[in-house]
């Protein structure tokens, strides 16, 4: 049985319209790339999580997630999280 098409409306996501945040601090992690249309230089690409990936094979099934806070930590002291973001994931 046939996918139907997603709306592409519902898909995209523009944190730029935000007035209270400043882009050059701001992420927006998701799975899907296509969210990442309006702000790819934001764009912080992820792993589905679903409590069941475990990136080594054992039993810490949130191991995944715990990388990422490593992660998070390093960007929140940055001034600019866009060029580090370009750099290592190449959204844009």
């Amino acid at each position: 049985m046939e996918k139907p098409d997603e709306d592409i409306s519902l898909l995209v996501k523009d944190i730029s319209r935000f007035q209270n945040r400043d882009l050059k601090r701001s992420l927006l992690l998701d799975p899907r790339a296509l969210t990442f249309i309006m702000v790819p230089e934001n764009g912080y690409p992820v792993i589905p999580y679903n409590a069941e990936y475990s990136p080594k094979g054992g039993a810490n099934k949130d191991g995944y997630l715990l990388s990422l806070i490593d992660e998070l930590d390093q960007l929140k002291a940055m001034d600019d999280v866009r060029p580090y973001l370009d750099d290592k994931y190449k959204v844009r």
